[in-house]
């Protein structure tokens, strides 16, 4: 299933960005969204993987 750019506007837009579970959730989707990123590739970030 692939999703129209309206579909993916709409659910990135749902997390509540003012709490930090939703800063998290809004990350998360637009994560995956931008960089095709796996799941698990995900779930094993880590904070200091970040590139600074």
């Amino acid at each position: 299933m692939v999703l129209s750019i309206e579909e993916i506007d709409a659910l990135i837009q749902q997390p509540e960005t003012h709490t930090a579970g939703g800063i998290r959730d809004r990350a998360i989707l637009e994560l995956f969204y931008s960089t095709s990123i796996r799941r698990s590739e995900l779930c094993n970030l880590k904070l200091p993987d970040n590139a600074s």
